[in-house]
């Protein structure tokens, strides 16, 4: 199994968690009776990691591309509103940003689904991110979306990973320039802001 998966490129990390996964369903089955403990596959199987790369900068970084003169307007400045929001909005993910629409903005929160799991989310609107929805802001239709990052009915998802990609690009540049310790990307908002929060003592 380990093999296979190698074979088709997964990473270390992750066939970790998928056989982490299989030995706690084959311990339940033993349990419950459903399989022999004398057949156990796990008994000479060492479960690998890897370290992963550090994806989270410090609050120093933070406010460094904060205060980048950037072309107000410019795809740089774009990409730094983009990274802002998402370090207010507790993380968000580049793809829930694409797809907020005017009518998520509910009693100064943000009300919506999260694309990948479905989980319902509600955050408040912080005065620096509500700065940066008025200044993107192009429609008051509550079906519109808040962020021109979609343009096209029909090639939301094309639109979406377009968008993503520059965005990625510009913020890579961006952290450059702001000599952040870590290549910038709209993924380590996410994990800037959970770290940050952690070290403050925020509980998980």
């Amino acid at each position: 199994f380990e093999e296979s998966l190698l074979a088709k490129k997964r990473k270390l990390n992750s066939i970790s968690v998928y056989l982490r996964t299989l030995r706690a369903i084959y311990n339940q089955a033993i349990k419950d009776k459903i399989a022999l403990e004398s057949m156990y596959p796990f008994k000479e199987v060492k479960i690998k990691n890897e370290v992963t790369s550090k994806r989270a900068i410090s609050k120093e970084d933070i406010i460094k591309i904060k205060k980048l003169d950037l072309e107000p307007g410019s795809e740089l400045d774009k990409a730094r509103d983009y990274f802002l929001f998402s370090f207010n909005m507790r993380g968000m993910s580049f793809v829930d940003m694409a797809f907020l629409k005017n009518s998520d903005i509910i009693d100064g929160r943000l009300q919506y689904a999260r694309k990948k799991t479905g989980q319902k989310i509600s955050i408040k609107i912080t005065p620096e991110a509500e700065a940066i929805i008025k200044k993107h802001s192009y429609s008051n239709s509550p079906e519109d979306f808040i962020f021109k990052i979609i343009d096209r009915k029909g090639k939301e998802y094309l639109d979406y990973r377009n968008a993503l990609r520059l965005t990625n690009k510009k913020l890579r540049l961006i952290g450059e320039m702001a000599k952040c310790s870590i290549r910038v990307s709209t993924y380590v908002s996410r994990h800037s802001w959970s770290t940050i929060e952690k070290r403050a003592g925020v509980s998980t």
